[in-house]
């Protein structure tokens, strides 16, 4: 074999090597590629991603950590409002925080809370679920209240390393049944940056 043919099968093979490396960096077909995963936001050590269609606000209050607006379906009900606390590993009981926001509810009937568990990215969630008359409060702690009928809640304590975290959704009954199957999703997003 002569110099020229040993060249070019040499120069044949390095062509060879170099465009299967760099064929095996390439995505595959059956991988998501990363701009198409929902992005992810971090606050307070919580991980989570949010859907789109949910509007991202600036807290109205320093205990809150994130705060969504989401949409109605029509211009006949108001929006649902997402809120996020976290109170760097304090805040009470799971019990004491869902008695307190079964208490924010006037019910026609006593089982009108359902309350699951489940788990997320080594999270433990519970999960409440209720509607009524919601009491809202209008300020401070001590400020009046007021009463919006038709109302519902679904919020969750998340448990795990550096929680607990509280997430709280509230609004309309139709807003929030809208947005139900979003929140179950967005739930299972969550996870600890610890």
């Amino acid at each position: 074999m002569n110099n020229y043919c040993f060249r070019f099968i040499f120069f044949l093979s390095a062509c060879a090597l170099c465009l299967s490396s760099c064929s095996e960096n390439q995505p595959s077909e059956n991988l998501p590629v990363e701009d198409s995963l929902p992005t992810k936001s971090t606050y307070g050590g919580l991980k989570f991603a949010a859907p789109d269609e949910w509007i991202q606000e600036t807290p109205s209050s320093t205990m809150r950590i994130a705060q969504y607006r989401l949409p109605s379906d029509n211009s006949q009900n108001s929006e649902a409002e997402l809120a996020i606390f976290y109170f760097q590993g304090q805040g009470g009981s799971v019990q004491t925080n869902l008695d307190r926001w079964i208490g924010q509810f006037e019910t026609q009937t006593e089982d009108a809370a359902q309350i699951t568990e489940r788990h997320a990215n080594n999270l433990h969630l519970t999960v409440l679920n209720i509607s009524g008359t919601y009491q809202s409060s209008m300020g401070p702690m001590m400020a009046p209240t007021v009463s919006k009928p038709n109302y519902r809640m679904l919020a969750a304590v998340a448990e795990g390393s550096g929680g607990p975290w509280f997430l709280k959704l509230t609004g309309p009954e139709s807003t929030v049944k809208r947005w139900e199957k979003s929140f179950h999703q967005f739930l299972g997003t969550l996870q600890t940056t610890q």
